[in-house]
């Protein structure tokens, strides 16, 4: 007999995730972003507090310390963020139509670093967003140095009130 209940498969009960809602999808992402966005603010508002002042004597740490510090932390937020986005982007690429899985593993190595960046903007050569996140990504490894290069000692002569000058 066609039709009857025994023919049918037997069904699954295995459901489909809940889809996230839209303000779930790139939250930790757009988090990163924003951190990092925070502490390089946090780094040029203390640049242009000391700007051709002395540098403040803190106890056990330097303002080229706590410019490091927070140039490394705003960079990793950053890579976060962007990685996580190419992670994403990747299924973005192959839902649009079939492709080679060379694909796949492109945008997988330019989640993980620069040269994966460097490859998927030379195979993609501006064919998709992500070639953006990879051109960041590339980019970052100029922020630490770039950072470094932000604070210059100048030598001055400075009249101290307080001296004395005597002639031997």
């Amino acid at each position: 007999m066609r039709g009857s209940a025994e023919d049918k498969p037997p069904e699954s009960n295995v459901s489909a995730p809940e889809p996230k809602d839209a303000s779930d999808r790139f939250t930790l992402e757009l988090a990163g972003v924003v951190v990092s966005a925070g502490l390089l603010a946090t780094m040029l508002a203390l640049l242009s507090v000391y700007d051709h002042h002395p540098q403040p004597s803190w106890p056990h740490i330097s303002l080229n310390a706590v410019i490091s510090t927070l140039s490394t932390l705003s960079k990793a937020s950053l890579i976060f963020s962007v990685g996580e986005s190419l992670g994403q982007l990747k299924w973005v690429w192959f839902s649009q139509q079939k492709r080679p899985l060379l694909h796949l593993r492109l945008f997988d190595s330019a989640s993980r670093g620069a040269w994966g960046s460097l490859r998927l903007v030379w195979h993609q050569r501006a064919q998709h967003f992500a070639g953006l996140g990879a051109v960041v990504m590339i980019l970052a490894l100029a922020f630490d140095p770039f950072s470094q290069n932000l604070i210059h000692n100048y030598v001055k002569m400075v009249a101290d009130p307080s001296g004395t000058a005597r002639i031997g």
